[in-house]
């Protein structure tokens, strides 16, 4: 359950489903995108990172200020996802940021990891990526809500894989003194 930082929302899902949370609601949402009935509020569901509205309909990335749904046609891109600058605001356990790559319907995509950079190389090399990291969400049914590929080593540099739907969500993160920057490529096949 978890991850080394914090629960993720399919563990919060889980708990409510495992304790019945939502069922004091009369009437149930029809929740989309991977979220689940509010049990604090029956009239809104409670949706993942990448999507927002009453019923998770409404592509939205909510961390922090970045917001942004990058659409591809035929061309190829080569993009810094990430970059946290120096990063030493201790205030905040950690700078992060999401965002969504779409391509056309019955389309998929191609992602390659650039380039991978941390202050401290290797050394950064924790399993599960608990300190840095840049994770690529994808699914069959383009369901946002599960955990993902997570990379954070120079090791990774390299590594292209070809999403399962037309849609990926990705989150990159840095926790305060740790400096990261992920540069990817991505393209339609």
């Amino acid at each position: 359950m978890g991850q080394r930082k914090k629960l993720t929302f399919n563990d919060y899902k889980m708990v409510n489903k495992l304790y019945e949370c939502s069922d004091k609601c009369p009437n149930q949402l029809p929740c989309r995108n991977g979220g689940y009935p509010s049990p604090k509020n029956c009239n809104f569901c409670v949706c993942n990172d990448f999507y927002s509205g009453t019923y998770c309909v409404t592509m939205h990335c909510d961390l922090q200020d970045w917001n942004s749904v990058r659409s591809i046609y035929n061309t190829t891109y080569n993009e810094t996802l990430f970059t946290s600058g120096n990063n030493y605001n201790w205030d905040m356990f950690q700078k992060d940021d999401a965002g969504m790559i779409m391509a056309p319907e019955g389309r998929k995509i191609r992602v390659t990891v650039e380039k991978i950079y941390a202050a401290w190389g290797q050394l950064n090399c924790y399993v599960g990526c608990p300190f840095v990291g840049l994770e690529f969400v994808d699914n069959v049914n383009g369901d946002l809500s599960t955990m993902g590929k997570i990379f954070c080593c120079t090791k990774d540099e390299g590594y292209s894989f070809i999403s399962k739907s037309n849609v990926i969500g990705y989150k990159a993160y840095a926790s305060p003194g740790m400096p990261f920057d992920a540069a990817v490529k991505y393209t339609i096949v």
